[in-house]
C-alpha cells in the first residue's frame, strides 16, 4: 500500500490506483506532499526522516560515466545500460536523521499527530477521559431515568425510591447498561486513536471509578465490589466499540 504524506501536519492519504488524486498539496495545510511506497517509508516521513532521493544523473554501467537522467544512450560510449544513483545531499540528510532517530517517536499508520503524545500530556488527556466518561454516565443515566419516570414526579423519600426501583427494575437495568456502554464509547473519542487494548483499559478504569462511587453511596462493600466488576466489564466493552468506530472513521477520512 502506497501513501502521500504531508510532513508538516502529519496528514497522509492512501493511494488508490483506481482513483487518481486531484490535488498536489496537502488539503489540511497546503504544504507539498511526499510519496511513501510502503508503511516503512510512511513511518519515516511522519517522523521527519526523508528517504534518499534519486539523483538527476545516472551512471553508465559500461564506462562508469555520469549522464543526465533523460539520456537514452551514454554520451561517452553509446551504451544503453544505466544504473540510477542516489542524490548525495539527500543521503547525508537521511543518515543524519537516522543518527537522531533514537530521539524521535515513530508514528505508526492509523495514528494522527496527537497520537504521539506521551508523558504529562498523555496523563492529562487520560484524566480528562476518565472525568468525561464519569460525567457521561451520570448524564445518560439521568436521561434514562427521566424517560422511565415520564410524567411521574421524582420520588423524594428512601422508601419511595426503593419502591420505584423495584417496580421498574427491568427498565432501570437497561438504562444503567446503556449508560455504561455509552460512557465507555464516548470517553475513547477524547484521546487520539489508540489500540483496542489501550481503549479497553481506559474504559475499564471508568467503570471502576463508577463502581467505586456506587460503593461509597451504598455503604455495602460486597455490593460495591460486584458493581465495580460489572461496571468495568460493560464500560470496557463500550471502549472497544468506541475504538472500532474511531478506526473506521480514520479509514474513511484517510482513504
Amino acid at each position: 500500500m502506497s501513501y502521500v504524506v504531508c510532513q508538516n501536519c502529519k496528514h497522509f492519504i492512501k493511494v488508490n490506483a483506481y482513483a487518481p488524486l486531484n490535488f498536489d498539496k496537502c488539503q489540511n495545510c497546503g504544504h507539498m506532499l511526499k510519496f511513501a511506497k510502503d508503511e516503512t517509508e510512511l513511518k519515516f516521513l511522519l517522523s521527519g526522516i526523508e528517504m534518499p532521493e534519486v539523483s538527476y544523473e545516472k551512471v553508465c554501467k559500461s564506462c562508469k560515466s555520469e549522464n543526465p537522467r533523460q539520456t537514452g544512450a551514454c554520451l561517452y560510449c553509446g551504451s544503453t545500460d544505466f544504473a540510477l544513483k542516489l542524490d548525495e545531499d539527500s543521503v547525508k540528510r537521511y543518515n543524519q536523521s537516522m543518527q537522531n532517530a533514537q530521539n524521535i517517536k515513530i508514528i505508526t499508520p492509523g495514528q494522527n499527530a496527537q497520537a504521539s503524545l506521551s508523558g504529562p500530556g498523555r496523563i492529562i488527556f487520560y484524566i480528562i477521559s476518565l472525568f468525561i466518561g464519569f460525567i457521561d454516565f451520570l448524564f445518560f443515566s439521568m436521561i434514562g431515568v427521566s424517560m422511565v419516570l415520564g410524567n411521574t414526579p421524582m420520588p423524594e423519600t428512601t422508601e419511595a425510591i426503593m419502591a420505584f426501583a423495584t417496580q421498574n427494575m427491568t427498565s432501570l437495568s437497561i438504562v444503567v447498561v446503556a449508560s455504561l456502554l455509552l460512557s465507555g464509547i464516548f470517553a475513547v473519542f477524547v484521546l487520539p486513536s489508540m489500540s483496542y487494548k489501550s481503549s479497553f483499559k481506559l474504559a475499564v478504569a471508568i467503570g471502576l471509578l463508577i463502581g467505586l462511587a456506587i460503593m461509597f453511596m451504598s455503604g455495602n462493600i460486597l455490593y460495591g465490589f460486584i458493581s465495580m466488576l460489572l461496571c468495568a466489564v460493560l464500560t470496557g466493552i463500550g471502549g472497544v466499540i468506541g475504538e472500532f468506530i474511531v478506526h473506521k472513521l480514520n479509514k474513511l477520512l484517510n482513504f
